[in-house]
């Protein structure tokens, strides 16, 4: 059923959630993964979810909802008619057709990126409709300036902004506060090691090497970004920094103990990671007065070939970034700059499941608990701790049931979310909900390895 958004911001929201960009790669993925769990929640006892799917071609949209139940029918009984579920036109850039689909849902999961480009307009109309809002998002600028702009808005609307709901940060985050919650004592920082795993070579879609040329070209424009941000949401702990702070390092080895799995050659990870941890680390002092961990975050490559094939690989990138014609041939030939790993061309279901990610936790601190969150320990940390997030593919599977899950979180468990609307980091948003469980149930799997003392 096709329709197309009327403007109409008093309309009964007919919706829990909708789906917007449900035709892009990841969107067929996510849509499936909306219906599973849908239909898992409802046979757990849970209401029936109401939910639609937007896009800016209705013809193409109805294409891949119907691609959609084909693949999560093989899943579960769901036994949907796609004729039934309701399509609704909007285009990012026509303002007006986006407000009125937000208008009709409580909550709305955005998959069209890159979201510095396209993303902007869509959470304009979530605040001016009074709808919560998640992404996939892993774009540090697109991040920060959300929170930058709306922070006292969303507030004032009582909704949640939730970005960076994917494989980008909801691991490394979420995992961070799994650290934290099993720390016995005081936790002073944290490394990640990100190791990505496959059966044979995988390939990634162009859309995040989009995202990745794009934002490296505007770097610069992040700077003063963060630091309006820092200076008007966190001007109280922005500053603090523990005597035993990390130091980022550009390349190293690194071996985990033999149970642990992790070695390798080690780079520092260029996601949104550590601006999201930092985030989430400075909301829950001002939020629960609890010391902000300091985090690094990296990624493991397995073997000196590998490692090469990365230096050369940044070293175009480095030549070309520069200039309009070179990140004109990095946008339109991605397969030459990244040696086959992103491509334009179709990925199949088999080569998107042969691959893994393990992210290892190291935790460091004291087995004492400070009074005072910010007191300067004088002696070194003297315990330690392992732990792990795993899963399946990361770039589409992992990153539908996660965006999913944190937005069943927002619908089901709002009240547990912090201050009644905001924008927030998903660590600092859904720290008090069932999320870490959810996932760990969904096949993302949050584990303790191992804790010691000096």
């Amino acid at each position: 059923m096709v329709e197309t958004s009327m403007e109409s911001f008093e309309l009964v929201r007919e919706f829990d959630i909708v789906v917007f960009g449900s035709s892009g790669f990841t969107g067929v993925y996510v849509v499936e993964e909306l219906i599973v769990s849908a239909f898992e929640n409802k046979s757990g006892g849970d209401r029936e979810l109401k939910w639609a799917v937007a896009g800016r071609n209705a013809a193409k949209t109805s294409d891949c909802l119907r691609k959609s139940i084909e693949y999560a029918s093989k899943r579960v009984n769901c036994n949907i008619d796609w004729r039934a579920v309701k399509v609704i036109e909007a285009h990012v850039d026509d303002e007006r057709s986006l407000r009125a689909m937000t208008a009709r849902t409580q909550v709305l999961i955005n998959c069209v990126g890159p979201y510095r480009h396209f993303g902007h307009n869509v959470v304009k109309a979530c605040v001016e409709t009074k709808t919560s809002y998640v992404d996939i998002c892993g774009e540090p600028q697109f991040l920060e300036e959300v929170q930058l702009t709306y922070f006292k808005m969303s507030q004032d609307k009582q909704i949640y902004l939730i970005p960076a709901c994917g494989f980008d940060s909801i691991p490394a985050d979420l995992g961070l506060n799994f650290v934290k919650s099993n720390f016995k004592g005081t936790l002073d920082s944290v490394e990640s090691y990100l190791t990505l795993e496959s059966n044979g070579f995988t390939r990634g879609n162009a859309a995040t090497w989009d995202c990745i040329v794009d934002g490296y070209a505007a770097a610069d424009q992040l700077r003063p970004i963060r630091k309006a941000l820092y200076s008007q949401l966190f001007s109280s702990i922005a500053k603090f920094k523990s005597k035993f702070s990390l130091k980022r390092r550009q390349l190293f080895q690194y071996s985990a103990p033999d149970s642990m799995s992790t070695n390798g050659y080690c780079l520092p990870f260029p996601g949104s990671d550590r601006s999201v941890v930092k985030r989430t680390q400075m909301h829950n002092y001002l939020l629960y007065k609890e010391r902000p961990t300091d985090f690094e975050a990296y990624f493991v490559l397995p073997s000196l070939y590998s490692l090469l094939i990365m230096f050369f690989c940044a070293l175009l990138f480095l030549i070309c970034i520069p200039f309009k014609i070179g990140r004109y041939l990095m946008h339109t030939f991605p397969e030459v700059f990244t040696f086959g790993v992103f491509t334009r061309k179709p990925i199949t279901r088999e080569e998107v499941n042969r691959a893994s990610f393990k992210m290892l936790f190291v935790g460091k601190g004291w087995k004492e608990t400070l009074d005072d969150p910010l007191t300067q320990v004088s002696h070194s940390p003297d315990s330690m701790i392992y732990a792990s997030v795993t899963g399946g593919s990361p770039g589409y599977p992992v990153t539908a049931v996660c965006v999913v899950q944190a937005a069943f979180a927002v619908v089901y468990e709002k009240d547990k979310l912090p201050n009644n609307g905001g924008v927030y980091t998903p660590g600092s948003a859904f720290r008090n909900t069932n999320l870490v469980k959810k996932l760990s149930a969904k096949g993302v799997k949050f584990e303790l390895l191992s804790a010691l003392s000096n």
